[in-house]
């Protein structure tokens, strides 16, 4: 009977909606106490955050690659302003300084579009790799194929030659007997 009971798969539990709404609430909770207490920081990452809530509205594609893509860049677009929030005053007038900054915003969306160019270009870059790679991988084993063919004394007659072919093509062309 024990034997039986480990073989049994565990059951996955669906979450309900009443647990839905008890996480999602003590993430509001947690999220607005995290804001009160550092609002200054709060308040830039916010801002400066903006084009990836752009990105993650706007990207359709499955997994949300532009997203992820976007609001690393983004991410990595805000974090020299925060570090100066943190280094210096750490009050609200100094996020709204920042916040009110051209060179921020600057930064804000240039990190943001390096981030939609490379989820724009690299695909093309990474299937240009894959289709060279490809091609070096049979050049390599045509390459192996002649070596094994002069090995066991096949005839080479093209490059395309393969000696198994060869043979099928020959039992083929063998009229059948009649009969």
């Amino acid at each position: 009977m024990a034997k039986q009971a480990k073989k049994k798969k565990a059951v996955k539990r669906v979450p309900t909606s009443r647990a839905l709404a008890i996480r999602t609430l003590v993430s509001m909770v947690g999220i607005g106490i995290v804001f009160v207490a550092a609002m200054p920081t709060a308040i830039v990452f916010i801002v400066g955050m903006v084009p990836t809530l752009v990105s993650h509205i706007v990207d359709m594609t499955p997994g949300r690659w532009a997203c992820r893509c976007v609001a690393g860049l983004n991410i990595a677009g805000v974090t020299p302003f925060i570090n100066k929030l943190w280094s210096g005053a750490k009050d609200l007038e100094a996020a709204l300084r920042i916040i009110t900054d051209s060179l921020a915003w600057l930064s804000f969306y240039a990190t943001a579009g390096f981030g939609w160019m490379l989820f724009m270009s690299l695909p093309g870059v990474v299937a240009a790799w894959q289709i060279m790679n490809a091609r070096r991988r049979v050049h390599v084993l045509r390459e192996t194929q002649k070596e094994l063919a002069r090995e066991w004394g096949f005839s080479e007659t093209s490059d395309d030659s393969n000696p198994a072919a060869e043979d099928d093509e020959k039992a083929e062309a063998k009229p059948a007997p009649a009969g």
